[in-house]
Formats: structure tokens, sequence, C-alpha cells
């Protein structure tokens, strides 16, 4: 059981044709695959990034921050890491982005005014390409990504916080980020939400281990 979400390039402003395609994996998993195609890629500038952003607007949770496995500091061993989006950054608006290790920040004119999905943390970074958000009444949501960090595309994970401290609903959110996009070429990746009973850390890293060992990155017919 499933379903797909379809986007024309003649109603996208960007000219961006696009499908996201959802498939129910019982007893508590989504599997999910985004391709899309841009049509004119004069109008993503002499930069040529494209960012598509995905939100996940939550009700109450447990705990705001989002857990990953990454690096603190560029010396730093790899560990568990709860990413909280603290302010203190002149583009903070709500909250803020992280990407992998081997990600450069994005690049952006000076001009660009509204930055609130374009900028990242320098620090902490993620390694493993997933996270998971402790929800309410015991619940964990998880994320998890056939990608990290390539010349030609990447993951990136992004706390938002409008709604506290009034009420803790955060959203959990995630971006696919393209780099120096070309016309008519496609591009895309997988992933794969799960929501279950929270354990622990490692039980959360095992979801993504064995998701990750039985499934094959997304292959472009170029």
């Amino acid at each position: 059981m499933g379903a797909r979400l379809v986007r024309e390039a003649a109603d996208d402003p960007w000219g961006v044709s696009s499908t996201f395609e959802y498939k129910l994996d019982p007893p508590n998993a989504v599997d999910f695959e985004f391709r899309c195609v841009p049509h004119r890629a004069a109008l993503f500038g002499s930069r040529g990034s494209a960012l598509f952003f995905f939100a996940d607007y939550m009700n109450d949770v447990a705990d705001v921050a989002l857990h990953f496995r990454g690096v603190a500091g560029p010396k730093a061993t790899e560990s568990w890491l709860a990413g909280d989006a603290p302010k203190g950054l002149p583009d903070w608006n709500g909250g803020g982005t992280y990407h992998h290790r081997d990600a450069p920040a994005l690049g952006y004119d000076k001009d660009l005014e509204f930055r609130l999905n374009s900028w990242s943390y320098e620090w902490p970074r993620f390694t493993e390409p997933f996270y998971f958000g402790r929800a309410a009444r015991g619940m964990t949501l998880i994320l998890m990504f056939d990608r990290t960090y390539s010349p030609e595309d990447e993951i990136r994970f992004s706390l938002f916080k409008f709604k506290l401290p009034r009420h803790p609903r955060p959203a959990w959110d995630f971006q696919y980020v393209i780099h120096k996009v070309i016309t008519g070429k496609q591009y895309g990746f997988r992933g794969r939400l799960v929501w279950k009973k929270f354990q622990n850390a490692d039980d959360c890293r095992n979801e993504y281990l064995k998701w990750a060992a039985s499934r094959n990155p997304l292959r472009i017919v170029r």
C-alpha cells in the first residue's frame, strides 16, 4: 500500500518535475523515494545549487533535539550527539541545519536576505545518514537515508522550534541538496521513516543498519 505524488515542471516556478512515492512496510515503517528532473538549470543562477526541504511538524515531544552519530569538532571522535539548534549565529531564525562531516557549508550570494534553510552550523556534523527524535508517550521517530554527501548531492538535517517554548512541538526536518544542477538530468534519494517505542539510541541505529544492509541506494536512469 502506498501513494505517489507528482508535480509537473509547468506547475513549479523553478521548472523542476518531481515524484515522491510512499510505501507502507508494516508494522511500523514507511519507505519513500524522491526523484526530480530540473528542466531549466539557468534558473538556479551561477552557483547552480538546488535545495529541497521536507518538513515533519511534530505534536508534543519528550526531547526537542535531533540525535545522530557525528563529530562535535574537527578533531573529535565519532559519538552520539544531540543537536538542539541553539541561538547565537547571525542567521538563526527559530532553528538551523546540520550537514555531513565531509560537506562544506553552502555558498550563497551576499544579497540573500532570507537564509532560513541555506545556512548551517559549522559543528557538530553527522557521520551516518539517520537521526532519531524522542516523541511523547515513549515513542521515537527515526529518519534514515541512502546517502550522506557527494559532490553531486547531499542530505542535511534541520530542526526548527517556531512553536517553542509555548508548546514542545518542533519540526524535525531534512533537506536534499543538488550541487551544480544540469538540465534534463535525474536526481533523487531513498529513505525510511520508522515509528516505534523508544528503547535506546543503539536500537535506533540498528534500525538504520538493518535497512542499509538490505537496500541499495537509488539508481538513477540517465
